[in-house]
């Protein structure tokens, strides 16, 4: 950190003053904890009067990294400080304190205020955990400054997670306005050992983890996939959906997750064109009448049994509502399903549009199988977790390229 020259990145993530939300997903060595310890004290020296926070994963990454990290920042920049240690706290001299602050002791993240906020490697955590520590933190952001794009949230992290993680899903899938991401490269850090690099990429053999660990990338780390057969590149589309279209959906239900897929079928292939998500059944139904009120439903046969409220299922409701509602009377077998969506995809009859529906996109690239070879699921379903995108994708495309059973048609009244 003695170098006082910034890689164009750092500079770039600094100095920034226009975004709110400012990340940083890097290689390893790509110097990406010395530039939020840079941007961190460049924030307080512009703004004297804030406070901020600065998070890493553990108190002893605190210790070794975070600590020695600022007092070389601070000394360069001649500005007089006191490290309180049993508080983890700086106190500059005139100006105000920046509090260090570990995921692994979340209940440590009261009692003070910031006006600025930096998450340190928060990708090494499940996304679950990286969100709660995330707004638990925000949370803390109640200072005034005279920042030009107000109180700023930094996050610099190798993306360990992937296209599964809260990185991707934060600054990617779902970016908030004002978001700006940047990435860097291993290999743009010219003061590391001329060897590090190489030494990486012997380590790595894999492509996923080089571009991972050593560009920054976001990448799926599963090896085996479900949709095996999708090419992220082959089976794109810009077809959307047309007035005169008749539409399809294919529905996964779940509280605070009910998903919907909609596509479009012409000359026997189907092109998904867009991507619903509402908080239960009953907030589909009413978003699904208000955008695709001609819809031919494919639901999860299985909410027939289950109640949407207090009085119907999820299949009564959508039925009650006038859609035509087409299902077996169970779901298909997952292996069966996955192999005839394979099967359709190694046939070029299935498009995606991944403007229009960019986490169907997502989980077809990555959805994979865990420890046990079942297929991956997830118990978050907060706005729709990529298992959900994917069996309203697998129950579609059963009811309209169906294998040899009988399907169960329930016409509008």
């Amino acid at each position: 950190m003695e170098h006082q020259f910034l890689l164009p990145h750092q500079a770039e993530f600094i100095y920034d003053t226009t975004s709110k939300y400012l990340g940083l997903s890097g290689g390893y060595g790509s110097a990406k904890s010395e530039s939020a310890i840079r941007r961190t004290v460049a924030l307080m020296e512009a703004d004297s009067k804030i406070n901020t926070a600065y998070l890493m994963p553990t108190h002893d990454l605190l210790v070794l990294r975070a600590v020695g990290g600022f007092k070389e920042v601070l000394d360069a920049r001649d500005i007089t400080y006191t490290y309180k240690k049993q508080e983890k706290t700086f106190e500059l001299e005139g100006m105000g304190r920046i509090f260090l602050r570990s995921y692994d002791n979340p209940d440590s993240l009261i009692a003070f205020e910031i006006g600025h906020l930096t998450l340190d490697e928060l990708d090494v955590l499940k996304p679950e955990k990286a969100e709660d520590i995330w707004n638990k933190a925000v949370s803390r952001i109640r200072q005034h400054t005279t920042h030009p794009a107000g109180n700023t949230i930094s996050l610099v992290s190798t993306p360990d997670n992937g296209l599964f993680g809260f990185f991707y899903k934060r600054f990617v899938e779902n970016p908030a306005p004002h978001t700006k991401l940047i990435k860097a490269s291993t290999k743009s850090n010219f003061f590391l050992p001329p060897e590090y690099v190489q030494t990486l990429i012997d380590t790595y053999a894999d492509n996923d983890l080089i571009n991972a660990y050593l560009e920054g990338e976001f990448v799926s780390f599963a090896k085996t996939l479900q949709f095996g057969r999708y090419d992220a590149v082959k089976h794109l589309t810009d077809r959307v959906f047309e007035e005169w279209d008749t539409p399809l959906a294919g529905l996964d239900f779940n509280i605070m997750g009910c998903v919907a897929v909609i596509a479009v079928k012409e000359d026997n292939i189907i092109y998904f064109v867009d991507e619903l998500v509402a908080f239960d059944t009953m907030a589909m139904v009413e978003l699904l009448k208000e955008r695709y009120p001609d819809a031919v439903l494919y639901p999860d046969a299985s909410s027939q049994n289950r109640s949407a409220n207090a009085d119907a299922s999820s299949l009564t409701l959508l039925k009650k509502a006038g859609f035509r509602v087409k299902h077996n009377s169970s779901n298909p077998v997952v292996a069966s399903s996955l192999t005839q969506c394979n099967n359709h995809l190694a046939g070029n009859r299935i498009f995606v549009n991944k403007d229009t529906s960019p986490r169907l996109h997502v989980a077809l690239q990555t959805l994979s199988y865990d420890e046990r070879d079942k297929p991956q699921k997830f118990t978050a379903h907060k706005d729709g977790s990529p298992d959900d995108y994917a069996d309203g994708f697998r129950y579609l495309i059963n009811g309209t390229m169906p294998l040899l059973n009988r399907i169960n048609i329930t016409r509008r009244r």
